[in-house]
């Protein structure tokens, strides 16, 4: 490990950083570590924001995990940052007849999606 800075770009202050040997990073790639790994209020927030995305993420992949839903997955993922930084304040999205994706955020403004699949039995008397 090697120590570099960078510079947190939320409150411009400069951060402590280990790198891997072997690895040099631009300065901007250091501007952007040493924003992530800030302490600063700013930081701590995109923190909780990318934490937020990442788990809805991984939530849609889970439930997009077939063929039929793999493109309505690929682009509600797209979406969520929109909601997240409520530019789309909700998402509602139909595949075929019986599959609906609703994201939206709780009254925290963390992302929520709900996956609703509608079975009809017909019983021919």
């Amino acid at each position: 490990m090697k120590s570099a800075t960078g510079i947190c770009k939320y409150c411009h202050q400069l951060v402590a950083l280990q790198i891997t040997d072997g690895e040099d990073p631009t300065e901007e790639e250091l501007n952007a570590y040493a924003s992530q790994e800030c302490n600063c209020k700013e930081g701590e927030i995109q923190r909780r924001r990318d934490f937020a995305i990442e788990r809805v993420r991984k939530q849609i992949e889970n439930y997009t995990a077939n063929v039929k839903e793999a493109a309505a997955g690929e682009a509600l993922i797209h979406l969520i940052p929109m909601i997240v930084e409520q530019q789309i304040t909700k998402v509602t999205m139909k595949v075929g007849d019986a599959i609906t994706y609703k994201i939206s955020l709780d009254k925290d403004l963390n992302p929520i999606v709900e996956r609703t699949e509608t079975i009809t039995d017909m019983v021919a008397g």
